[in-house]
C-alpha cells in the first residue's frame, strides 16, 4: 500500500543518519553463554512524588507476581522530571533504594526518545553476561510478567523484537510510524546493536524507523498490548484494591486475554 511505501522509504532515509543499509545483520551469537531464557525488566519512572506512589503502586500489584517466576529480574531506573524539590526527591529516593533494593540512586537525564533505556540496556549488558533478554517498560505499565516469560520460550533467542507500533500518519514530517510507549522486549543481540548504535544512549535512536531495516523477528503486538482506553477502569481497579487479595481473581481474568496494558497512569 501507499502507506507501508510512505512508511519503508522513511526508515530506509532515517538509516542513513546511521550509517546503515537494508542489509544490515544482527549478530546472531551475541550470547553463546546465556541461559535460555533469562528476562530483565527495566523499569522507568520519574524522579517525582507521583512516580514514588506509582513504584509502590508496581510493587504492590504486577511485581508481586514475579515471586517464585524463575529466570525474571526487574529494577527500576529513575529520569530526571526537573522538579522543584529535586534535593529532596533525591534523600527520598536514597531511602527507598535503603528499604526495597529495587532502585538506582543515579538519576538519568531525560534526553530523546529512549535514550535513557538505551543507556541502562547498556549497563545492564555489560553487568549480566549470561542475560537473553531485556524489556523496557515503565512505571505506567502493568505486566502479565508470567505470560510474558512463557511466550519468550517460544520465540527465537536471537534477532528478535517485541512492542507495539503506533501510526501517526498522515503526518508533514517523517516517519509516520513510532513505538507505543511501555513495552520494548529485545533479545540481547538486538538490544547490544541499538546500545551500540546510540553510542550507549548518548545519542537518539530512532528504534521505529531501524527494526524493519535489521534482520529481526519483530512481533508488533497490536492485540495483547492492550490500550489505556481498552484496559485503564479494569486495571485501575486493579491498582485501588493493592491492599487486599481481591485483585487476584481480576488479575487471572485480565492476563487471559492481555500480555500487559500500558500508560494505566497514576493510582488515586
Amino acid at each position: 500500500s501507499g502507506l507501508f511505501t510512505r512508511i519503508w522509504s522513511s526508515a530506509q532515509q532515517r538509516a542513513g543518519h546511521y550509517g546503515l543499509s537494508s542489509e544490515v545483520r544482527v549478530a546472531q551469537r551475541a550470547c553463546g553463554k546465556c541461559d535460555a531464557t533469562t528476562l530483565h525488566i527495566a523499569i522507568r519512572s520519574d524522579l517525582s512524588r507521583d512516580g514514588a506512589e506509582r513504584r509502590n503502586g508496581a510493587r504492590q500489584t504486577w511485581l508481586r507476581w514475579l515471586k517464585g517466576l524463575e529466570g525474571v529480574s526487574y529494577e527500576f531506573f529513575v529520569v530526571d522530571a526537573h522538579d522543584h524539590n529535586r534535593t529532596g526527591l533525591q534523600s527520598d529516593l536514597v531511602k527507598e533504594h535503603d528499604l526495597h533494593k529495587d532502585i538506582g540512586v543515579e538519576v538519568e537525564p531525560r534526553g530523546d526518545e529512549l535514550s535513557a533505556e538505551l543507556r541502562v540496556m547498556s549497563r545492564i549488558l555489560a553487568e549480566r553476561k549470561q542475560l537473553s533478554h531485556v524489556l523496557a517498560t515503565n512505571d505506567r505499565s502493568l505486566l502479565c510478567v508470567h505470560r510474558i516469560r512463557e511466550e519468550i520460550k517460544k520465540r527465537p533467542l536471537f534477532q528478535f523484537a517485541w512492542t507495539k507500533f503506533k501510526c501517526v500518519a498522515p503526518a508533514d514530517e517523517l516517519p509516520p510510524l513510532q513505538l507505543a510507549e511501555g513495552f520494548l522486549l529485545l533479545t540481547r543481540d538486538v538490544a547490544q546493536l541499538l546500545s551500540k548504535l546510540s553510542d550507549h544512549g548518548k545519542r537518539s535512536l530512532d528504534v521505529a524507523a531501524l527494526l524493519p531495516l535489521l534482520s529481526v523477528t519483530t512481533l508488533d503486538d497490536q492485540t495483547r498490548l492492550a490500550s489505556p482506553q481498552t484496559t485503564s477502569d479494569h486495571v485501575q481497579m486493579l491498582y485501588d484494591q493493592t491492599r487486599s487479595r481481591a485483585f487476584r481473581p481480576k488479575q487471572m481474568h485480565f492476563c487471559q486475554r492481555y500480555v500487559a496494558a500500558l500508560d494505566v497512569g497514576s493510582r488515586k
